[in-house]
């Protein structure tokens, strides 16, 4: 599921202090289960994973928590509000994400990391077709590309890359072997997404008969 990873460590005890959703109040920098018998140790987050800025081959943007101790099973959160047992976000849009662990009675929540999100998702190729040239005077081969989604609009294209376009049509081309290339808007991301072949009719064969 992980593609490309960010790995930060977090350690809890210099957050930014505690809340406790119906539970007292307690110091979550540090085990209080010496203070109040048969109370839970706080969370501790070790890692967060997302996807990080300019990868290019991500096909969905995500954030993943690894975290130990405290009342199992942990809850995780991405807004402070909605709360889940899973720490692992995916399909999420750009933005920017507060992070939040506590224990499973609400106990030692804590914003434990900001997470930024800024990654185009893969370019997506469905399919190209090519309408090799009908006679053997003109020169009037087509490519055409047809985009699956992804990006940072308005792809742009190039069968040299070197001249790229934002149209998806390649027109009037001649005889010979092509290869596409596709881009962001921002100039990012650039790969080699096909190779294609543009034919032109043989003529007939003169023969001279003595």
């Amino acid at each position: 599921m992980r593609n490309a990873l960010y790995t930060l460590p977090i350690l809890l005890g210099a957050m930014l202090g505690s809340a406790s959703v119906g539970a007292s109040p307690v110091d979550c920098s540090e085990s209080y289960a010496g203070n109040h018998a048969g109370d839970p140790e706080c969370p501790v987050v070790e890692l967060v994973d997302y996807t990080p800025p300019g990868y290019c081959d991500a096909n969905e943007r995500y954030i993943i928590v690894t975290a130990s101790g405290g009342l199992a099973p942990l809850q995780y959160s991405i807004d402070g509000v909605n709360f889940q047992e899973s720490p692992a976000f995916t399909g999420l849009e750009n933005g920017i994400y507060p992070v939040y662990v506590r224990n499973a009675d609400g106990s030692c929540e804590n914003i434990v990391q900001v997470v930024t999100l800024n990654v185009p998702l893969r370019i997506t190729i469905d399919s190209i077709s090519v309408f090799d040239i009908t006679g053997c005077d003109v020169l009037d081969g087509v490519m055409e590309v047809h985009y699956g989604g992804g990006g940072t609009p308005p792809i742009e294209y190039s069968i040299n890359g070197v001249n790229f376009q934002t149209s998806t049509q390649f027109n009037n081309l001649g005889p010979g072997n092509y290869t596409l290339f596709v881009r962001n808007a921002d100039d990012s991301c650039l790969r080699e997404e096909a190779d294609f072949v543009i034919a032109q009719p043989i003529g007939p064969l003169f023969i001279m008969l003595k």
